[in-house]
């Protein structure tokens, strides 16, 4: 396995299960990561972005002396279009991510030009729950919410956002955990 560097006392090396995929944005979940990836994981079906590249997919790989083959991290979140980059609280029950929007909803023609937006599932005795919008998304598709972090409390939520009203092309916005949901950006 090659080594890319020492610094600060880390040590940078490549993992087996790296794809030639765009394999990015690792959360440490029960003894393993979730990461994105376009990797490949299905011969049959393919769904593209509008750059041609395989749609982004939350992955799952179980760490230890040897990892194993990633797999895709809940099946029940995998759709056509884009999932990833994820954050999740620390009790490991509420996965905030980001997807695209519905084209329906946002009266796109394709699904390729679907804006971003962030979701909320939460583990139940039945697995994660079914994805709800964040309150702040774009109600009609015309800016991004995407890539959620939360702080390590969980009372915080950071995002990237080229909402009205912002500094650049996109710009980071923060969220204070209320009582029903989220503090205005």
């Amino acid at each position: 396995m090659p080594q890319f560097g020492v610094a600060q006392g880390y040590e940078v090396v490549e993992l087996d299960f790296n794809s030639p995929a765009s394999d990015y944005s690792p959360v440490p979940y029960k003894g393993g990561i979730v990461f994105c990836s376009n990797r490949r994981h299905d011969v049959v079906t393919t769904h593209m972005d509008r750059s041609k590249e395989l749609s982004t997919n939350l992955w799952f790989v179980e760490l230890g002396d040897k990892p194993k083959a990633p797999k895709l991290f809940a099946p029940s979140l995998k759709s056509i279009y884009n999932e990833g980059p994820m954050s999740m609280c620390s009790s490991g029950k509420d996965l905030y991510f980001t997807a695209n929007l519905d084209p329906e909803v946002t009266n796109r023609s394709k699904k390729a030009d679907a804006p971003l937006g962030i979701f909320k599932c939460t583990w139940t005795s039945e697995g994660w729950s079914d994805p709800i919008p964040f309150e702040f998304n774009s109600p009609n598709g015309t800016f991004h919410c995407a890539h959620p972090a939360l702080s390590p409390d969980g009372q915080y939520m950071y995002f990237s956002s080229d909402r009205p009203g912002g500094f650049g092309e996109s710009d980071i916005y923060v969220c204070s955990k209320i009582e029903n949901g989220w503090s205005t950006p």
